[in-house]
């Protein structure tokens, strides 16, 4: 069996030094490299709603192509623990959003992910279904039928 460790919590996303360490000194060699550290759901759901005045910075969220030079700190300390990221989790909405105008969005976010992958050498992506216009109270099987 192979453990992964779930960063999420622990480490840092812009300081990710003390997190990975820690995680390595503790005995995992393998963690998941978590792409919702770079884009929760809950920034998701304010896509285009922020008001001027409070953008100080980009969201990668609003911006899928900064995704990268978003998690590159912890990449790079990644490498330097040797801790190997050989499965990886996609951003995703909240099951209960109301936001059904995010599809392209995440099309364009999971898209990324994959090019990250590819980049870095983790083999594995877990993605939640993206957004599928099904309405609250359809059986989500009734489009097989």
């Amino acid at each position: 069996m192979e453990i992964i460790v779930s960063p999420r919590g622990i480490v840092d996303i812009e300081r990710p030094g003390q997190g990975v360490m820690d995680l390595s000194q503790a005995g995992f060699g393998q963690a998941m490299l978590d792409f919702t550290m770079c884009c929760p759901e809950y920034e998701l759901e304010s896509v285009g709603k922020r008001k001027r005045t409070s953008q100080k910075r980009p969201l990668v969220s609003e911006h899928p192509e900064k995704l990268y030079d978003k998690l590159r700190p912890i990449l790079d300390r990644c490498t330097q623990e040797e801790m190997s990221l050989p499965a990886a989790y996609a951003p995703y909405l909240c099951r209960d959003t109301k936001r059904e105008d995010l599809r392209e969005l995440l099309i364009r976010l999971t898209e990324e992910c994959i090019r990250i992958c590819g980049r870095t050498g983790c083999t594995s992506l877990i993605v939640r279904p993206l957004f599928s216009g099904v309405k609250s109270g359809e059986h989500v099987f009734a489009a097989w039928r």
